[in-house]
C-alpha cells in the first residue's frame, strides 16, 4: 500500500512535474477518476450495466479526452491581468526550466510520468477500500503507510541523488516544500482520503480530483506567473 500511494505516486508525480508544469500535471490528474473506475469495474467493485453504468463509461471517456486535450493542445493565449506577486526566485526558476526543456520531449515524458503516478494512486484507492473492510482504522493505516514509505523514498532518493548538497535544507523554499509535502500532502490528505474511501468508496473520492485543476490554475497564475491558454 505504501509503495503505491506514498512512494510511486509521489516520486513519479514530482519527477513528471519537473518536466512539465503545475497546470499540465494537475490537468492530467483528471485521468485519476477514469483509471480508478476502470480498475474498480474490472474488479467488479463498480457496475457498468444499466443507465448509471453507461453514464460512468461515457464520463470516463470524456475525462480522458479532456485531459489529453488540455495537455497537448495550447491554443491562443487568454489575456488575463498581470499577477501582483513578483517572486524573483520563482521567476528565475521558471525561466531556467523553460530554457532547459525547450524544443525537447520533456512535456511528453512529464505526461507519461504523471499518468503513471495516477495509476499507482488508483491502485491505492482499490487496496484501501479492501483494507478498510478488515482494518477499519484509517488513521493508523495512514501512519504505518507513511512510516514505510519514508524508508522506501529514502532508498530511492539515495540511489538517485548522491550529492550531499542536494540534501541540505535551509530556511528557504526547500524546507517549506518538504514540510508542506510531508504534513499536508502526505499526512492530512492521505488521512482524510482513507476515511472517505472507507465511507463512500474509491470512485467517489477520485471524482473530486479535477477540482485541483481550478485551484492550481489560479495559484499558478498568481505565484508562478503561468500563462493560461484556450486549450487549458
Amino acid at each position: 500500500m505504501s509503495l503505491g500511494r506514498a512512494t510511486l505516486n509521489q516520486v513519479l508525480y514530482f519527477v513528471g512535474l519537473k518536466y512539465s508544469s503545475p497546470t499540465v500535471a494537475s490537468a492530467l490528474n483528471n485521468t485519476l477518476p477514469a483509471v480508478t473506475f476502470l480498475l474498480a469495474a474490472l474488479l467488479k467493485m463498480e457496475p457498468v450495466a444499466g443507465r448509471a453504468g453507461r453514464a460512468k463509461v461515457a464520463g470516463t471517456a470524456l475525462c480522458v479526452a479532456g485531459s489529453m486535450l488540455m495537455t497537448f493542445y495550447r491554443g491562443p493565449l487568454v489575456r488575463t491581468l498581470a499577477s501582483p506577486v513578483h517572486w524573483p526566485y520563482v521567476q528565475g526558476t521558471m525561466a531556467a526550466e523553460a530554457a532547459a526543456h525547450a524544443g525537447g520531449h520533456a512535456v511528453v515524458l512529464g505526461a507519461v510520468l504523471v499518468i503513471g503516478s495516477n495509476v499507482a494512486w488508483a491502485i491505492w484507492f482499490i487496496i484501501q477500500k479492501n483494507l478498510s473492510k478488515s482494518f477499519a482504522c484509517p488513521y493508523t493505516s495512514t501512519a504505518l503507510m507513511a512510516l514505510i514509505a519514508s524508508v522506501q523514498c529514502a532508498a530511492i532518493a539515495g540511489a538517485a541523488e548522491r550529492r550531499f548538497s542536494a540534501w541540505e535544507l535551509g530556511l528557504d523554499i526547500r524546507l517549506v516544500g518538504a514540510l508542506y509535502a510531508g504534513i499536508v500532502a502526505s499526512g492530512m490528505v492521505c488521512t482524510v482520503m482513507s476515511w472517505c474511501i472507507q465511507e463512500r468508496g474509491p470512485v467517489f473520492v477520485s471524482m473530486f480530483s479535477p477540482l485541483m485543476l481550478i485551484v492550481v490554475a489560479v495559484v499558478g497564475w498568481g505565484i508562478l506567473g503561468e500563462k493560461i491558454h484556450v486549450g487549458r
